[in-house]
């Protein structure tokens, strides 16, 4: 008989009145992410990577069940990942097997890091093969920016960007 306030990425997959749920629905970032990368980048063979808990599941269930109403594009392959996993190596063998033309990474904490330096260690770049990453928040990014230059995040809000809508927003939550 509780309130929750729920501050992560919101799978879809329940609701309920006692909870408010504070991260992006998957119509709010999965969809548009796979527009932005089946429309305005062009790729057509996506490749999805993540963390092996809820989200990234349900994220990927999502992900298939958009790219369903698309004929032109197809995921060829899938790999999920321990939170906290060291060892990518798997994963990025996988990735580079199927040769996909884009990657849906739903993999969250550090192991973003090691994945990103893996897949791009005498491989493919961005440009070629971009990753758009859905759990990787900015102030991660800060901290290792060259792992991820030019690859794509999609989340509801960066402040690093620095729009003027942006400041407006950050000085009236800072008023109230």
């Amino acid at each position: 008989n509780g309130l929750l306030f729920y501050p992560s990425g919101y799978e879809g997959l329940e609701e309920s009145p006692r909870i408010v749920y504070l991260g992006p629905a998957p119509n709010q970032q999965l969809f548009p992410a796979v527009d932005f990368l089946t429309n305005t980048l062009k790729k057509k063979r996506l490749f999805l990577v993540g963390s092996d808990y809820v989200f990234p599941r349900a994220a990927h269930e999502i992900v298939r069940d958009a790219v369903k109403a698309r004929p032109e594009v197809e995921i060829v392959g899938e790999a999920f990942l321990p939170l906290g996993a060291e060892d990518v190596s798997a994963a990025v063998q996988k990735v580079r097997d199927t040769n996909p033309d884009a990657i849906v990474n739903t993999i969250n904490g550090t192991t973003n890091f090691r994945f990103f330096r893996a897949l791009r260690a005498g491989w493919k770049g961005s440009a070629e093969v971009p990753v758009l990453s859905v759990s990787v928040p900015e102030t991660d990014v800060a901290a290792d920016p060259d792992a991820m230059t030019g690859d794509y995040l999609a989340g509801c809000y960066f402040e690093s960007v620095g729009t003027s809508e942006g400041k407006d927003l950050l000085a009236k939550v800072r008023r109230r």
